[in-house]
């Protein structure tokens, strides 16, 4: 390659890559006729340690996780939980055992499963790459922004 054409393909590699912001966010997916538009990041914090159990427009919320190996289940143990997949095992069994909690919460194979399960619970939340999210969910802005903008929380 010539030193011009070697420059040309740089260029299109950088104009042409999606920026991580756009490609790597998650969005919180909740169902379509959910009223909550803005959830603050605290909030959701506490929705998917289930310390907060009901949204304010009432009902009882129903949470959705990722197995522990996906991409998507570890940017959240990253981002909400902060802690490692081990970590989060010990946190369920410890709700568990305290009895503050039947069960862990259900988890889904892929990110479409978890997309088709919210557009039809009304209660359901669960967290998808923004890029699956579709029309068919309603998309909640966290403290303020949407997937993408600058200073979303959720890469």
């Amino acid at each position: 390659f010539s030193a011009k054409m070697m420059i040309c393909l740089l260029l299109m590699a950088v104009v042409f890559v999606p920026s991580q912001s756009s490609a790597e966010s998650l969005a919180v997916s909740v169902y379509s006729d959910n009223p909550t538009e803005d959830i603050s990041f605290e909030d959701l914090v506490k929705i998917f340690k289930l310390e907060k159990s009901h949204w304010v427009h009432d009902g009882k919320i129903y949470l959705l996780m990722h197995e522990a190996s996906s991409k998507e289940q570890q940017m959240i143990l990253r981002t909400i939980y902060r802690m490692t997949a081990k970590d989060l095992k010990k946190f369920w069994l410890t709700k568990i055992y305290k009895g503050e909690i039947p069960s862990f919460p259900k988890t889904v194979a892929s990110n479409e499963s978890l997309r088709r399960f919210v557009e039809q619970v009304p209660n359901a939340i669960g967290i998808i790459p923004s890029q699956d999210a579709g029309e068919d969910v309603k998309v909640l802005k966290v403290d303020g922004k949407l997937p993408g903008d600058e200073g979303y929380k959720l890469m």
